[in-house]
């Protein structure tokens, strides 16, 4: 636990901070050249945590990226260390009954922070980048059962033509997380669902959202690449045509 050794390696009354991020998460350049500095600024203004902004990217099988886009939501990558802190992740505080929130940080069953959100134009940031292919079954899902998350509905134009679409064909007007993917994974579906998904691959939602491409993708992709139209199998399953 990074926490424990903060507090072995720290001398004793020092005032220390933690930078920390996960694999999939880079600092923008500006953020890395320059937290040194953001962390006095921090320290003046007597702020004990910088949630930094978050720029999800998505990349292919080849590297290449694919979607990205600057979220609203930030996460406490730089924060001061206080003895007695612990890293909770969906866990019960069971001195006091009440629920811990993802992916916080506490001292002693408290939340002791006095937080800043790092805004600086979409220059200081990270970068949660993941493969494609990892966020592919939950966008679908999201997308066919909600309009995407979180819960966007009508917000997303694409969402009411393509469920529209979808009751014509099965008979349904509801589904569920789980359902809808095993109806994809039974394979050689409806041929107009078929059509609607590589029609609309490339169309982004409201506020950037891809997961229209996330349904095409893993119906195509990881499910049933034998579906695959010809002429598209070299761009997505890096064959030749």
């Amino acid at each position: 636990m990074y926490l424990n050794l903060v507090g072995e390696v720290r001398q004793p009354n020092e005032d220390s901070w933690v930078i920390v991020n996960d694999t999939d998460e880079v600092f923008s350049p500006k953020l890395a050249k320059n937290i040194r500095a953001i962390i006095s600024q921090a320290k003046t203004n007597k702020y004990d945590m910088i949630q930094v902004r978050c720029k999800s990217v998505t990349i292919n099988h080849k590297g290449d990226r694919v979607h990205e886009n600057m979220d609203d939501f930030h996460k406490p990558l730089i924060f001061k260390y206080y003895p007695g802190m612990e890293y909770w992740a969906d866990r019960s505080d069971v001195t006091n009954g009440k629920t811990a929130l993802h992916e916080a940080l506490q001292v002693n069953g408290s939340f002791v922070w006095k937080p800043i959100p790092l805004i600086d134009k979409g220059v200081l940031y990270y970068e949660h980048v993941k493969l494609e292919n990892i966020i592919w079954e939950r966008g679908c899902r999201n997308f066919i059962v909600f309009g995407g998350g979180p819960n966007l509905g009508d917000k997303q134009p694409l969402w009411k033509p393509f469920r529209a679409l979808l009751d014509e064909v099965t008979g349904r007007t509801d589904y569920t997380s789980y359902d809808i993917l095993e109806y994809f994974k039974s394979g050689n579906i409806d041929k107009r669902i078929k059509e609607w998904m590589v029609l609309h691959r490339n169309e982004n939602g409201y506020d950037g959202s891809s997961e229209v491409r996330e349904c095409f993708l893993t119906y195509f992709v990881l499910y049933h690449p034998e579906e695959m139209p010809e002429e598209l199998k070299g761009e997505y399953l890096g064959k030749e045509n």
